[in-house]
């Protein structure tokens, strides 16, 4: 689960200032398999750029940055088709995916767990004389995104669809907010109508790299993702004494795995510490954030496998940009 990074109140009025930085030591990146009651880990350490879990990590985080982007490029065109300008959209929430069997040879997808935000800006002036600034907040709440693909080859079919709990509200300086362009009724119906081309394609792209990235494309040095997860000479060692070869069994039964599971996806924003004001030291020294927890159910083996970050923090005391004159004590 993600930690919270919180901010320490300012205990007295005209207290001395202070920011606290963190500083990372021991970073690692983490894989724990779980599997019949049993666990096994091993890491990397975060600054191995070229090992095998950091590139991959940098891939999971792609996957939202990508949606991202997508949403801002059709909303960010839709309202200046209209002359409008737009300040930048963001996501929120953390990215979860399903995959389960929907019909022979076929699995069904879905994607949800995050909502969007907009901001769009507007002004001028009616008849001459009256001049309006107005400012439009749009939002899509609990995403979801869905379609099919084909279990041998990954292949995602041409239907999908976003569905999403969506709001327009505008603000403006004036009373003329009635006779200025409706972004907000453009944008809800990009969003709940038929998708046009360039949201559908935002939206295929969002599928492919999910499932590609974790389940059917290989890196040519690791191999599918899960595999890359999981070595094939990775053991588990029971509470009852047996010891199983996860990696064999995962290696040897792929395709079936692929075919016949309910796989659960639940991404995380990973390790991504940040400064902290206040005048008194966060006490929180270790962290574990996690990058993606993939659970496997099919009908003859059922394992989970998490990969997260973990790191210890010092907190370093550091004089905010905004320090007074001759600086600041260290409170």
């Amino acid at each position: 689960m993600r930690h919270t990074f919180f901010l320490v109140a300012i205990l007295a009025s005209g207290a001395a200032h202070a920011d606290w930085v963190p500083v990372l030591r021991g970073n690692n990146n983490v894989v724990t398999v779980s599997y019949n009651g049993g666990s096994a880990s091993y890491q990397e350490s975060a600054a191995n750029y070229d090992g095998r879990l950091s590139p991959f990590i940098g891939e999971m985080r792609s996957i939202r940055t990508g949606l991202e982007n997508k949403l801002n490029s059709v909303v960010g065109a839709t309202v200046a088709e209209k002359g409008i300008t737009f300040r930048g959209g963001s996501l929120s929430g953390n990215l979860h995916a399903n995959i389960q069997p929907a019909a022979p040879n076929t699995l069904l997808m879905s994607i949800d767990g995050i909502s969007y935000e907009a901001r769009s800006t507007y002004s001028g002036k009616r008849w001459g004389i009256l001049t309006f600034d107005c400012t439009n907040t749009f939002s899509a709440k609990n995403i979801s995104l869905t379609g099919q693909y084909g279990a041998n080859d990954g292949v995602l079919l041409p239907s999908v669809g976003l569905n999403s709990n969506v709001n327009s509200s505008t603000d403006c300086d004036s009373n003329l907010g009635w006779i200025l362009p409706i972004v907000g009724d453009l944008l809800v119906n990009k969003v709940t109508g038929i998708l046009d081309s360039r949201l559908e394609d935002g939206v295929r792209s969002a599928m492919n790299e999910v499932k590609d990235k974790l389940l059917y494309m290989p890196d040519p040095a690791w191999g599918i993702g899960m595999l890359r997860l999981v070595p094939n000479t990775m053991q588990i060692t029971a509470p009852d004494g047996r010891t199983f070869n996860i990696g064999q069994i995962v290696a040897n039964n792929l395709p079936y795995l692929l075919g016949n599971s309910q796989i659960d996806l639940q991404f995380g924003l990973g390790m991504n510490p940040k400064t902290v004001p206040g005048t008194s030291a966060p006490q929180i020294t270790k962290f574990d954030e996690n990058v993606v927890t993939l659970s496997v159910t099919s009908p003859s083996i059922s394992f989970s496998v998490r990969l997260s970050q973990q790191a210890y923090v010092d907190w370093k005391w550091k004089c905010p940009v905004n320090s007074p004159p001759g600086g600041c004590r260290e409170p």
